[in-house]
């Protein structure tokens, strides 16, 4: 019975592959062409027989060919329509195997011939979307990895650095060593720990490197630039009081940076981890045009949101140099910002944790948001101790926050100062923002984007987040603004943007919209709608019918107005 059903099936199977077949005229034309060639062909020939054509003249003797060889020559006119036939056919399936020829290539999911074509183009950016889908969360998994790894390396090369430098053969090679792993960083895009720079530093100056190699120890541990003061050495860390050293530290910090330097809690560190030291400095600051020389590669995802500067440490434990943990403090001009960043670092697999106003660990790190801060505590082990350590950190950070830096006299670094004006902060708070959004279907991570939204310079500070739902996927947006006016400018904007792409563009009517449009572009669906003082929808949906009933059910949820401030961003506006 189960071979019946499968074979069955198998039938069916094949009769819809021909019925999807026959939407295609010409390919149904050519089919039908040569069926009906092979199916003529016998009643052809024996029409013929009876008509001694196949009577050959051999001088005046008259042969009738053996029956053989008309058969034979009656399978050779058919094998070429049923060629034809076969290739066409075959032309309609993927082969697997067709690029199994070239051992040094791996074809991506989008070259692949015929997998994702299907026969409408709506389909075929389905699949293929989803085939992209899944590839990139096989590639960040394996970006992950890559980076644990290289960090792991680069705290290891780092030591072997330290330790061969003292000898003048094995200090010959550290330059090319240096120059190496540098490009190894780059290329897996890791921060450079700031004790590399100190290292090419006693590199390229005679005297340091002299007196390194006469010390007795590696750099970083006993060799000390000429007339640098004795650092004393935070053994009474777990005390409540500052350590000696810090006083020192932030008289050299600049005014600007000063704030943020307070926020890192040296005197909260365990008595058995110490403070990494890069040169003669525990802490680093740095203005956001600066940030590069620390977070190359990183520093202008931060920059889009106009981030003022930071702050970095980092610690590990006495006596272990597996692995360690690095502190960054990001100050920005408003909390939206910080809470901006934050969200653009957050994925899907990441395990919320109560610090802050809002936080979340992955792999032993943590990062959080908390005013207009953005902190991240990055552990390069997955020793369970670094993830313990990151945790209390960043509560410690995060307490700081609510508080004024006491022992130190500076200015106040409270969630408050957010440089704009407190109603400023409460009109534009994410929190209420995010909750106009429908939630249904189930709407993934929320995210506020700074700048360029889906691709577009005039479209900034708008709030979204991933719907699925009803085989299709968008995402949903919000976008308040100051009047009227400005929204009823950048809705125009949009029309005008997505015409000049070639889009075809319906204007429809919503109920509670005061104009909406439903924007179709290479097979996807952007439905756009104005309401009072708002821009809203649904972007980039696969299916135009859940976009459109999303959003209706969005401008249910509506008042007339919300309330929007735009930011006053001081710092920022002196950059430009």
């Amino acid at each position: 019975m189960g071979v019946s059903e499968g074979w069955m099936s198998q039938v069916l199977t094949q009769f819809e592959r021909l019925l999807s077949m026959a939407r295609d005229h010409m390919l149904t034309l050519m089919v039908v062409a040569c069926l009906f060639a092979m199916a003529t062909t016998p009643i052809a020939f024996a029409i013929l027989g009876r008509l001694d054509w196949f009577r050959a003249r051999r001088g005046r003797t008259m042969q009738r060919p053996e029956f053989w060889s008309v058969v034979c020559s009656m399978l050779l006119v058919m094998g070429l329509p049923a060629i034809f036939c076969g290739l066409a056919i075959k032309s309609q399936y993927f082969d697997e195997d067709r690029y199994a020829f070239d051992p040094n290539r791996v074809p991506s999911v989008l070259d692949q011939g015929r997998q994702y074509e299907a026969r409408n183009l709506l389909e075929s950016v389905k699949e293929a979307d989803l085939a992209v889908k899944l590839e990139m969360e096989r590639l960040r998994g394996e970006r992950k990895a890559l980076q644990v790894s290289v960090n792991k390396l680069d705290s290891q090369v780092l030591l072997l650095g330290k330790q061969a430098i003292r000898w003048s053969a094995t200090a010959e090679v550290l330059p090319g060593l240096v120059d190496a792993m540098g490009q190894v960083r780059k290329a897996a895009e890791v921060d450079a720990k700031p004790e590399w720079q100190e290292l090419v530093t006693i590199l390229n100056d005679p005297t340091r490197r002299m007196e390194a190699q006469a010390g007795g120890g590696p750099v970083g541990f006993v060799a000390a630039a000429p007339g640098a003061a004795a650092v004393a050495t935070p053994a009474a860390a777990g005390a409540v009081a500052a350590p000696a050293w810090l006083a020192a530290e932030l008289a050299v910090v600049p005014d600007e940076q000063k704030r943020v330097a307070n926020l890192v809690p040296f005197e909260t560190m365990p008595a058995t981890w110490e403070v990494g030291q890069a040169g003669d400095r525990k802490m680093q600051t740095f203005p956001g045009e600066r940030m590069y020389e620390l977070i190359d590669g990183r520093a202008e995802s931060f920059l889009q949101y106009n981030c003022d500067g930071m702050a970095y440490s980092f610690f590990k434990p006495k006596g272990d140099d597996s692995g360690e943990v690095q502190l960054y403090v990001y100050e920005f001009p408003t909390s939206l910002k910080a809470f901006g960043k934050y969200g653009s670092e957050k994925t899907p697999e990441s395990v919320a944790v109560d610090v802050g106003s809002e936080g979340f660990t992955s792999a032993g790190s943590v990062s959080f948001h908390k005013g207009k801060y953005f902190v991240q505590l990055v552990s390069t082990s997955e020793d369970a101790k670094f993830a313990d350590f990151s945790m209390l950190m960043a509560k410690a950070v995060a307490d700081r926050i609510d508080r004024p830096a006491g022992a130190t006299g500076s200015s106040a670094a409270s969630a408050g100062e957010t440089g704009a004006s407190p109603n400023a902060e409460e009109a534009n708070d994410p929190a209420a923002l995010f909750k106009f959004l429908p939630d249904a279907p189930k709407p993934g991570l929320p995210q506020y984007v700074a700048q360029d939204a889906f691709g577009y310079s005039f479209l900034s500070d708008v709030f979204l987040a991933d719907y699925t739902g009803e085989g299709a996927s968008w995402q949903g947006f919000l976008r308040p603004y100051t009047n009227t006016d400005e929204a009823v400018a950048v809705f125009k904007k949009y029309l005008e943007s997505a015409r000049s792409d070639g889009a075809k563009i319906d204007e429809v009517t919503f109920e509670g919209a005061d104009r909406a449009a439903v924007i179709n572009s290479i097979g996807l669906f952007d439905v756009i709608f104005l309401r009072g003082n708002v821009l809203g929808g649904a972007n980039g949906s696969t299916v135009r019918e859940p976009a459109e009933a999303f959003a209706r059910s969005f401008l249910k949820r509506l008042p007339n107005q919300i309330p929007w401030t735009q930011p006053v961003e001081a710092a920022a506006k002196g950059k430009e």
